[in-house]
């Protein structure tokens, strides 16, 4: 039990440390899965800063097929 939460912190630092210009929506889009929706708003927050910052760089053609929450959260 005691290290299931190294475990998601370990986690969650690789993905965060994974967000680019080709994985922000990609990754932005899984923190919404229902499995996912509670523990990830970090990650969330960091991908959204992410495209904030580097709105210019990103193929917006990513974001074809996304769910709407992902929407939601960029307007």
């Amino acid at each position: 039990d005691y290290i299931v939460p190294s475990l998601e912190a370990a986690c969650e630092a690789k993905i965060a440390s994974g967000i680019d210009v080709d994985t922000a929506f990609p990754i932005l889009a899984v923190t919404f899965l229902w499995v996912t929706r509670q523990s990830m708003g970090p990650i969330r927050n960091q991908c959204t800063e992410f495209i904030v910052q580097n709105f210019a760089k990103i193929d917006l053609n990513s974001l074809k097929g996304l769910p709407p929450e992902v929407f939601h959260v960029l307007l």
